[in-house]
């Protein structure tokens, strides 16, 4: 964190709490002033982290834009899947289901409203922090059909595993 304000030579001006057991490291400016200027894997790997929060934020924005709240849901409990899990899968929330709920727009009523459905419907089972997906490809199949609006997904954005057709998407107004 904080990438930008090095880039922009601003002091960083945000307050932040950590969720989980972490480890706060502190390196003066100079010290990765010098790092940018010396290490062209140094300045690769910065813009990497750069150009992945970005994409999760633009990614958050559309989910809160255009998903349901079940459909947000089930994305945040793949979204660290593999692609390539197909079967079962288990996931243990690492942050408080209060958290998540405000970091998917949801209350957290209606986060703990949609984990059971979600249950209800066999798609997951929830014990706890521990989350058993019993079909990880049936919630993409969930994602992909707009199952959770009624209609077909195909014109949405294909940065997340949905068809890349070449289908234009028409909203009335």
């Amino acid at each position: 964190m904080g990438e930008e304000c090095l880039s922009l030579a601003q002091d960083y001006p945000f307050h932040a709490d950590a969720l989980i057991d972490s480890t706060l490291v502190f390196l003066p400016r100079q010290i990765l002033i010098e790092c940018l200027e010396n290490s062209r894997h140094f300045v690769q790997r910065l813009m990497k982290c750069i150009a992945e929060k970005f994409h999760h934020l633009l990614l958050d924005v559309e989910a809160a834009s255009l998903l349901t709240g079940s459909e947000r849901v089930v994305e945040y409990l793949i979204r660290d899947l593999d692609a390539s899990v197909q079967g079962a899968a288990v996931i243990e929330l690492s942050m408080a289901k209060s958290v998540i709920a405000s970091r998917l727009s949801l209350t957290q009523e209606h986060f703990s409203r949609l984990l059971r459905q979600l249950s209800d419907s066999g798609m997951i089972a929830v014990d706890g922090r521990q989350i058993q997906i019993p079909d990880v490809h049936r919630m993409r199949q969930y994602l992909a059909s707009g199952e959770g609006h009624g209609v077909n997904r195909l014109g949405r954005s294909s940065g997340r595993g949905r068809s890349g057709s070449d289908h234009v998407l028409a909203v009335a107004c």
